[in-house]
């Protein structure tokens, strides 16, 4: 079986919407909140259900859309805007969480509430040492007691060392239902360079994780045949759940297998001036699923990965992730 491989176009057009909690850079202690929570995709939390139409959403009632006005697109989680609902498991009302941004050195106080009905959560900050804080790495029934429903657990550590880096939960499935986001630590002194985030995951219609663990464990059956998972370059196991998407900070499009056309989902969109240079923070928050990702008639950079600099390479159209 062909290993799955998923081309992203970075297209620059809309604004990133996603609250961030950033720290003064003169601080020495950073206090925010996490809460988490189930909800639903193409719901408005207050307007109900919402459709998708010429590139703007609209309540679930309007019939004539051109007298009507658009729900903003940034308060909905929109997924690839299929309109079926689908069970999203998400930190503070949106997908992906919000961005926190601190720097180095400085302490970290982050309150997790849990407002599940009936699943424990932890976080588990990805990339970060937690040199002299081990119990705070949030990796269940080893370094913390899962955070029960209807509780709450903070999260006390040093921003060390600088780097691109991500939090989620660590508790069966709920990373791969949306319950993820950036963490940045930026260095200390100032950087002139403009910066901009992007967290790209795989994005299937359907909420398959446990039926995805069994494929991964199992193998599957195709036409009465048992297959192994199929694995990537590197060793990874892929599983047989096909995607139906790539979101980039949770917007993207998905082909429709009536029309063979991509719908008109709102993307996001990074603003740039022509002749200046950007950093962008690349998170790969996916299930399973290797990315390419590319900006047309632009060389791209790695400087660095996890948190430490790498030699620099070159990348005339794409980077691989």
């Amino acid at each position: 079986m062909k290993n799955t491989l998923v081309s992203l176009i970075l297209i620059a057009l809309l604004l990133h919407n996603i609250e961030a909690f950033e720290c003064d850079r003169s601080a020495t202690t950073c206090e925010t909140k996490l809460v988490i929570s189930h909800f639903v995709t193409m719901v408005h939390p207050t307007e109900r259900a919402v459709y998708l139409s010429d590139g703007k959403l609209y309540r679930y009632d309007v019939t004539n859309t051109s007298a009507a006005t658009p729900i903003n697109a940034s308060e909905v989680i929109i997924g690839d805007g299929f309109e079926q609902k689908k069970l999203v498991v998400v930190f503070n009302m949106s997908m992906p969480g919000p961005d926190i941004i601190v720097y180095e050195g400085q302490r970290l106080l982050m309150t997790v509430v849990n407002e599940l009905y009936s699943e424990a959560v932890t976080v588990h900050w990805h990339g970060l040492p937690q040199r002299g804080s081990p119990y705070m790495d949030g990796v269940p029934f080893v370094t913390q007691c899962p955070i029960e429903p209807g509780t709450s657990f903070r999260y006390d550590f040093i921003a060390r060392p600088s780097g691109t880096y991500w939090y989620y939960s660590n508790m069966g499935g709920q990373r791969t239902g949306g319950a993820f986001g950036a963490l940045i630590i930026r260095e200390n002194e100032s950087n002139s360079l403009e910066e901009h985030i992007i967290q790209i995951q795989d994005w299937s219609h359907n909420y398959v994780t446990d039926l995805a663990f069994q494929q991964w464990k199992n193998g599957g059956v195709i036409n009465r045949f048992r297959e192994p998972n199929p694995q990537i370059l590197d060793g990874s196991i892929l599983n047989f759940i096909s995607i139906d998407s790539a979101l980039i900070n949770g917007k993207g499009r998905f082909k429709s297998t009536d029309t063979n056309d991509y719908n008109s989902t709102p993307l996001e969109i990074y603003n740039v001036k022509l002749g200046r240079q950007y950093r962008f923070r690349v998170v790969g928050v996916g299930s399973s699923h290797p990315f390419r990702v590319s900006v047309d008639n632009h060389i791209l950079s790695v400087v660095a990965t996890d948190g430490y600099d790498v030699r620099p390479i070159y990348h005339t159209s794409r980077g691989e992730i």
